[in-house]
């Protein structure tokens, strides 16, 4: 072997010994450095929830193989839902609690750092249209004020944990697999909440809020349904029923319900409301749910929402247009009526609600709770249970508070009162009735002022409830038993008769004798 050989040789060997220890020594590097990653954070930089101002949440739905972007942020004076038209986003107390899940999340494992195991472990990114249809998880994205992102990381499926080894202790929260969006390595955290991209998640669905209102003493003492039918070619209504519920005491203090209908009056003497029926109304009011939002034009919200805004507002041909679309019309004298009639709800403190029930509202998903998406409004089919559209406002009603007592009824309750007791409990009454009128305009104001921007969906079942017919809430008298024992007649025992003396016999006449 010549030197030239020699020195190539000596030259391969020293290159492998070279590269065998650079592929032993990164390897004690890297292992050092995922020992050194345990229990870390996965955001170092987000230590503050109150930083955040967006959440953005990407979800993909495998079965109809498309990905949904579900966005809340901070507008500078409220929270909003940029994807169903900046509707006000319930989100305050949600947020904190993202935020401080997300700030506390830390790396508790290292599952993977092979890209190759990210569909197994669904942290594929959800949005990516590369990536297969299988195997993607759920992206969740948090910004500053500035848009700056506060963390950025894709969740994927359950890691394993172990069980509680207690056959009633309380579950562990959910240990999931996730990594950085962009990185390839893959951890495992323990995640205390879920990130929902449902728009009913994040607002306040009690439409009417009458339960609160009840709470704080506001109860409801009336409602009336006006059942129609429109021409939606003239807008002309055709009433079919009227329904009036009033609530009232009877002389024992209970509260008991009435009810007069146009046609068919109160119930006859051989029937009585429903109580079941009528117990279900009220609660399908109370419980009203909103399932999506569409908003109203805007010289349309102005005259609505009252206030000095609504002053000259004239309404164009579009909002007249907008309103037919959801089964909303305008008579010629100005009235507005809708194709399946309304209700109104009258409540103790004053307040009057007042709603419109219009026409199907139609599709799914997004298509439904926004009137967007792929699936749009005009070529979406109607909703499973046919959810409908209902326009609502609200007034208040000085007439239903019970007028102040005269000074004059106050000397005839109590004629030993002197003139200063009297002046003294006028006052008192005056000033009470004047406190409850201003916090039944208040109300009436802050709802109306909810309901002006926006045309409502709800669900087909409690549409079905609030509008009850005649015959829904009377029913028959139950049939009184009849008078007397009910039942087989009494067993008759026969009774000892007493004894007799046997009868005398009769002599048997003599028989003639034959010769």
């Amino acid at each position: 072997m010549n030197d030239t050989v020699k020195t190539i040789a000596c030259a391969a060997v020293a290159a492998a010994l070279a590269s065998a220890a650079w592929l032993v020594r990164p390897s004690a590097a890297r292992t050092t450095e995922k020992f050194a990653e345990v229990g870390q954070p996965l955001a170092p930089a987000f230590t503050d929830p109150i930083a955040a101002r967006s959440l953005e949440v990407v979800s993909f739905d495998e079965p109809t193989a498309a990905y949904k972007a579900f966005k809340v942020e901070f507008d500078g004076a409220r929270w909003v839902i940029p994807s169903h038209h900046n509707y006000p986003a319930d989100a305050e107390l949600k947020m904190a609690e993202a935020a401080s899940a997300l700030v506390g999340l830390t790396k508790e494992q290292i599952a993977s750092d092979s890209a190759a195991d990210h569909q197994a472990l669904g942290v594929l990114t959800p949005d990516d249209d590369a990536a297969p249809v299988t195997g993607r998880g759920t992206r969740v994205t948090l910004r500053d004020a500035g848009g700056a992102v506060l963390t950025d990381i894709i969740l994927g499926k359950e890691a394993p944990q172990d069980k509680p080894s207690e056959p009633f202790a309380e579950a562990p929260p959910a240990r999931r697999y996730v990594r950085l969006a962009g990185k390839n390595r893959v951890y495992t955290t323990t995640l205390k909440t879920g990130f929902s991209t449902r728009f009913a998640d994040w607002i306040e669905t009690d439409l009417l809020r009458l339960t609160p209102a009840e709470a704080a003493g506001a109860r409801t003492d009336r409602v009336d349904i006006f059942r129609a039918r429109i021409d939606e070619k003239t807008g002309a209504q055709s009433p079919t029923e009227r329904l009036t519920l009033s609530r009232t005491q009877n002389p024992q203090g209970a509260d008991t319900w009435t009810l007069n209908a146009e046609p068919g009056g109160p119930p006859s003497p051989e029937e009585q409301i429903n109580q079941q029926r009528l117990d279900e109304m009220l609660a399908a009011l109370k419980g009203i749910r909103i399932v999506g939002v569409r908003p109203k034009p805007t010289n349309l919200a102005k005259v609505l929402g009252g206030g000095p805004e609504a002053k000259g507002v004239q309404l164009s041909q579009g909002d007249v247009l907008s309103l037919q679309s959801r089964g909303f019309f305008l008579t010629q004298d100005g009235r507005l009526v809708a194709n399946e009639g309304q209700a109104q709800v009258r409540c103790s403190d004053g307040v009057v609600y007042t709603l419109w029930f219009g026409e199907v509202a139609l599709g799914a998903g997004e298509a439904l709770s926004a009137g967007v998406g792929p699936a749009a409004e005009t070529e979406a089919k109607p909703a499973a249970g046919e959810s409908r559209y209902v326009f609502v406002t609200t007034a208040f009603d000085e007439s239903i508070l019970p007028s102040a007592p005269t000074e004059e009824q106050i000397r005839a309750d109590n004629k030993e009162a002197s003139d200063d007791s009297v002046r003294n409990t006028l006052k008192r009454l005056t000033d009470e009735r004047e406190t409850k009128m201003r916090s039944g305009r208040d109300r009436a104001a802050s709802l109306a002022k909810r309901f002006a921007d926006w045309y409502y969906v709800i669900d087909a079942a409690s549409f079905a409830k609030m509008r009850p017919a005649r015959a829904d809430v009377v029913m028959a008298k139950p049939v009184p038993p009849p008078a007397g024992p009910v039942g087989p007649p009494p067993a008759v025992i026969p009774q000892p008769q007493p004894s007799q003396p046997a009868p005398a016999q009769q002599p048997v006449p003599a028989q003639p004798q034959q010769h």
